[in-house]
């Protein structure tokens, strides 16, 4: 495994404990009904049963520990690279992007369920923001990566 690999790999599970880990400890302090949908602007339009936060820790976890098995489990070149590690790297780069999304919604859920009067207007244009920033990551390393 290459350095850069076990930098990103490392850098995800980072996030994705403190996320767990978050949430461990503002379980209980939380009300029965969080939130559960948002629209744009940060008005909540939904509440579900605090439990649900789980689903969403496991459904994002789930999601990254699956993106770093295909990567552990590449054998060949299945895409126009110029060698599996430039694939690998180019699969990993999502693992961030997955980790601070996680991160958060766990973090603006449990602060707008704690505190309802708060706004996180800041919320929508932050994940535009860092979707931008992974799309930029993304297609510059598959543009630097491709066989001539």
């Amino acid at each position: 495994m290459l350095k850069k690999h076990r930098n990103i790999i490392i850098f995800s599970a980072i996030i994705n404990i403190l996320s767990w880990f978050y949430v461990i400890f503002s379980y209980n302090s939380l009300p029965n009904k969080i939130v559960g949908h948002m629209d744009f602007s940060g008005h909540v339009t939904r509440y579900d049963d605090k439990s649900i936060i789980w689903i969403l820790l496991l459904i994002f976890t789930a999601l990254g520990i699956f993106i770093f098995w295909i990567t552990r489990n590449q054998k060949q070149i299945n895409y126009n690279m110029k060698s599996l590690d430039s694939q690998k790297t180019t699969t990993l780069i999502s693992l961030p992007y997955i980790s601070i999304l996680m991160f958060l919604l766990v973090f603006s859920i449990i602060k707008k369920s704690k505190f309802p009067s708060i706004t996180i207007q800041w919320l929508f244009p932050l994940i535009i923001i860092i979707t931008i920033i992974f799309l930029i990551f993304l297609f510059s390393g598959v543009y630097k990566n491709l066989k001539s």
